[in-house]
């Protein structure tokens, strides 16, 4: 959704995690934790003690990491981590991590986004999908 620039979309299916009660920090941190298995999933071992993914997961990531370039992963770690430093200036975590959001579909639609990303595959389709602990 995020590469597909569906704002609406976006915006609807975050405010429905978070009224789940899931926290702006923990979506931040699964997302942060998403982009790592994307740029490293090809030298991770799913059998490994540290792995919390099932193997459809895996799957799903090793499927969707052949085709999003680095740059594009290392803007999306830069743009989050920024978000995480502003999360503890913010009043409101919620609408930060809306406009954290924003920001990642206006960049990549015009400068950094190969053109088949942005019909197939989006991390925050995965993020959405996948469980938040």
């Amino acid at each position: 959704l995020i590469f597909e620039g569906k704002e609406k979309e976006v915006l609807n299916t975050y405010r429905e995690i978070y009224n789940q009660g899931v926290e702006p920090k923990i979506f931040i941190n699964d997302f942060l934790e998403l982009l790592y298995y994307f740029k490293n999933i090809n030298s991770l071992d799913i059998d490994g003690t540290n792995f919390s993914l099932n193997d459809k997961e895996f799957k799903k990531i090793q499927e969707i990491s052949g085709k999003v370039n680095n740059e594009t992963l290392i803007l999306f770690w830069q743009f989050t981590i920024k978000t995480l430093e502003e999360l503890d200036i913010v009043s409101n975590q919620h609408l930060s991590i809306e406009m954290f959001l924003i920001r990642l579909m206006h960049p990549l639609k015009q400068t950094y986004m190969p053109s088949f990303l942005a019909t197939d595959f989006g991390i925050a389709s995965l993020c959405m999908a996948m469980p938040m602990v």
